[in-house]
């Protein structure tokens, strides 16, 4: 999507629209999704190269041991919680994951910022069936 000559461009069922830019909400909606997309997507993944990058030079220099966090992870998971990025290399989705560890977390097991168990049973009685909190935890435990 661009404003080029006052005029907006976007994509419906693949195919080019341009229409006059008129400040209405669903013009603002369009411009700040496609705004919120390329944070997500474009600066993200380019700051997430550059930390890894960095991170692999810090090895290169100091050694594993001394060459601290790989802040690439945080970036790509979205979070610094280790046990939400745990839940997600499980398969659990980031929302799901920060709902689980938000409001059920009396169903898990965590020591030292590891996650030890989870309890399948008291997390599903505590669930909405057919959420997709529900779902996913159908699906993967």
């Amino acid at each position: 999507m661009e404003t080029n000559n006052r005029n907006l461009m976007f994509y419906e069922n693949n195919t080019p629209v341009f229409e006059p830019y008129n400040k209405s909400k669903r013009h603002i909606n369009k411009i700040i999704n496609n705004l919120i997309s390329d944070i997500e997507n474009v600066v993200r993944y380019k700051l997430e190269k550059y930390f890894n990058n960095y991170h692999a030079l810090l090895v290169a220099v100091l050694g594993e041991t001394k060459s601290g966090t790989n802040w690439n992870v945080f970036l790509e998971y979205g979070t610094r919680d280790t046990v939400a990025i745990y839940l997600q290399n499980m398969g659990f989705s980031r929302h799901v994951s920060s709902i689980l560890l938000k409001n059920y977390k009396d169903a898990f097991d965590i020591k030292d910022g590891k996650l030890i168990s989870i309890d399948r049973k008291k997390l599903t009685n505590q669930l909405v069936s057919g959420s997709p909190e529900y779902d996913e935890v159908m699906m993967l435990l």
